[in-house]
């Protein structure tokens, strides 16, 4: 099957609602999906040609979704480190393709490549997700994003221009800068970064506020803990939705409004929930391992997210079937509160490097004090020194007077104790420093 081909079935299915209901159909079809998936990967993309071959004969014989155990997992550093033409495919150009960056849980700076057709499709998920949640066609949707994330399909365009699925954007800057761009605004949904929303919502709670009112509101990107889900729906006055998703593979899965449960969106990635290797049954929680049915340009097979989840027990009483989680920890992203009560997003910084540094393998930014904020750095190689300087006194440029910045380069970012990392830290002030999520999010 071509990856044409495939798209127009994948889209068959989202835009037609076509699900098989008996689950060993469902089953079926997954395995011929992620099977044509791996042998076009071992056929036109040398990482994974390599990959397979170093496991050994039959790795890439999949016939099932247990066979996926065959497959060695993959982890970001394992991509980043790669060629660019070795993980994408033969059939396409890197520079034909959309380049998405993103740092995801653990501060790797990784570029994404997906095909316009692989675009497209991903956005339909993301509709079919919505849906799902409640959007109606007639809908007005505002989007809090981070600038970097811009690209919608012109099939989207169009349907707005004829009032369907009109969605508008606010740039993801500072908490007040945000609520200043949506006062005086009307919208059915409010779309945006879970940690961002609360601080928003705090600024909103108890000011009058007789235009934006939002029959509900849609997080995630950040862990959405018990403390940020109460400030969003408490500073809004309406019931807020998760979802999981990255940008390797698109949405993962969304919270059902009826269980709270996420469901799995199970015909577009197969997600694994895996404890030291092993399956994770009903109850337990382990790290996420997805595989994309959907990306050729640049396949996602078997490869670690550094999020850890929870399986659900039992069927959600919504009535859907298929694989469901019951708890999602992936990214904790603070502001910084610089002097003067200044609050700042540290996303301003982080692109900078992200944008200019390709030797940056791993960083974390924290802010150690009001007045002081370092960046540390595992470098790829030995970075020129001219470039820090030029970066560093940018940096300071955009934190502002008054306020230290330092470059500091170690040999590895550590976890904490429960695997975690932290890529934007205050260790003045913290939004997940509440007692409720300390104790959901264990120890840091």
């Amino acid at each position: 099957m071509t990856p044409f081909h495939d798209v127009l079935q994948a889209a068959d299915i989202i835009l037609c609602g076509r699900r098989p209901l008996d689950p060993k159909v469902a089953a079926s079809a997954r395995a011929k999906r992620l099977a044509g998936i791996v042998a076009y990967a071992r056929k036109n993309v040398p990482f994974y040609r390599r990959l397979f071959d170093g496991a050994g004969p039959g790795s890439s014989d999949i016939r099932t979704l247990d066979d996926l155990g065959k497959i060695p997992v993959t982890t970001r550093l394992e991509l980043k480190a790669a060629p660019v033409d070795d993980i994408l495919s033969a059939e396409f150009r890197s520079e034909d393709l959309c380049v998405f960056r993103t740092s995801g849980a653990t501060g790797i700076p990784l570029a994404v490549y997906q095909s316009r057709s692989e675009n497209f499709l991903l956005h339909l998920v993301k509709l079919r997700t919505l849906r799902a949640l409640g959007l109606r066609w007639r809908d007005k949707m505002i989007k809090v994003r981070n600038q970097a994330y811009t690209r919608r399909p012109a099939t989207w365009k169009a349907l707005q221009g004829l009032g369907w699925l009109r969605q508008k954007t606010v740039d993801s800057g500072t908490p007040e800068e945000v609520a200043a761009a949506l006062r005086g605004k009307h919208a059915d949904i409010l779309m945006g970064y879970s940690g961002t929303l609360a601080r928003v919502a705090q600024i909103f709670a108890g000011e009058p506020d007789g235009m934006l009112r939002p029959r509900f509101l849609v997080g995630g990107s950040e862990t959405m803990t018990p403390f940020l889900r109460a400030e969003i729906q408490k500073g809004f006055g309406a019931p807020v939705l998760d979802t999981y998703i990255c940008q390797e593979a698109g949405m993962l899965a969304w919270e059902c409004p009826v269980s709270g449960r996420y469901h799995v969106v199970d015909d577009t990635v197969v997600a694994e929930v895996l404890r030291d290797g092993s399956p994770c049954r009903p109850g337990e929680e382990g790290e996420v391992v997805v595989t994309s049915l959907v990306c050729r340009a640049m396949p996602i097979i078997r490869y670690r997210l550094d999020d850890r989840v929870r399986l659900a027990q039992g069927d959600c009483p919504c009535g859907r079937r298929g694989l469901a989680l019951d708890r999602v920890l992936g990214k904790t992203q603070d502001y910084f509160w610089l002097p003067g009560g200044r609050e700042f997003n540290p996303w301003d910084l982080s692109g900078l490097w992200m944008g200019r540094a390709p030797w940056l393998r791993q960083f974390e930014v924290v802010q150690e004090k009001p007045d002081s904020v370092v960046m540390r750095i595992v470098p790829a190689g030995t970075p020129p020194p001219e470039e820090i300087e030029a970066l560093a006194g940018e940096s300071r440029g955009i934190l502002g007077p008054g306020v230290r910045f330092r470059v500091e380069f170690l040999p590895e970012i550590k976890p904490s104790p429960e695997g975690k990392y932290r890529t934007h830290r205050s260790l003045v002030r913290s939004i997940y420093d509440n007692p409720r999520d300390r104790e959901w999010l264990g120890p840091s």
